[in-house]
């Protein structure tokens, strides 16, 4: 994570990893994992890994690479599971930080 941003991320959330579609053709998720980040309600015009474009619900920043789009996170605000729709990674090289910081979008 890096230094400058590491402050923000004190919300501890829950994303299930997308899974293999079953013989029903329901999606099957993993076990949930916690990461820490910071999120907010966000609606704006957003185009997603797909090329397709939605307009967002909520904007998660944090510094975990795990997340995919696809995968499913809770949002607490709202009590609800949502899918990632797209990421952006902002590279902290230049800030002394190999690790990126991370932008999820639902």
């Amino acid at each position: 994570m890096s230094e400058m941003a590491r402050w923000t991320y004190v919300n501890k959330l829950q994303v299930k990893p997308k899974g293999e579609v079953d013989r029903w053709g329901d999606v099957v998720y993993g076990e949930p994992y916690s990461l820490m980040a910071d999120y907010a309600a966000d609606s704006e015009l957003t185009t997603a890994s797909t090329g397709e474009q939605f307009v967002s619900r909520h904007v998660i920043y944090c510094e975990d690479e795990r997340p995919k789009v696809g995968d499913l996170i809770y949002i607490p605000l709202v009590d609800e599971w949502q899918e990632i729709k797209a990421i952006t990674a902002w590279p902290m090289g230049a800030f002394g930080d190999p690790k990126p910081d991370f932008k999820l979008v639902t």
